[in-house]
């Protein structure tokens, strides 16, 4: 739940309120994309449930530390494969999709991470 929390509340401040006008700015193409929150809640829920079971059963990660630096690593590592997937098989955006999903995925993926192992040492 933890993993959730930092992802989806996160993923909804940088995505939603800060920096909404600059994605827009990015894409190619207007209005094509649809949100659907459901959608995003599963998502980030699997996505939180991955990095759980990665930190628990694999890593032994147990501190807000050590899953706040892993946790930057896998979303800078996933953000980067998804930007570059995104670049290659659409035109609604340009090169620097790459390079936003991949700070974006770190800082949330490093919260969450974060907050995954701290309560896994708890």
């Amino acid at each position: 739940m933890a993993g959730f929390v930092g992802l989806f509340g996160l993923g909804l401040l940088i995505y939603v309120v800060i920096f909404q006008p600059i994605q827009h700015t990015t894409a190619v193409a207007e209005g094509v994309t649809r949100e659907l929150f459901s959608g995003i809640i599963a998502l980030e829920i699997l996505y939180a449930l991955l990095v759980t079971i990665i930190f628990q059963k694999w890593a032994g990660i147990s501190t807000f530390d050590g899953g706040l630096k892993a946790g930057a690593i896998i979303g800078l590592l996933l953000g980067l494969c998804t930007g570059l997937w995104l670049y290659s098989t659409t035109t609604l955006y340009d090169h620097n999709i790459v390079w936003w999903h991949g700070l974006t995925w770190a800082i949330r993926f490093g919260v969450a991470g974060g907050l995954i192992g701290w309560v896994l040492g708890r």
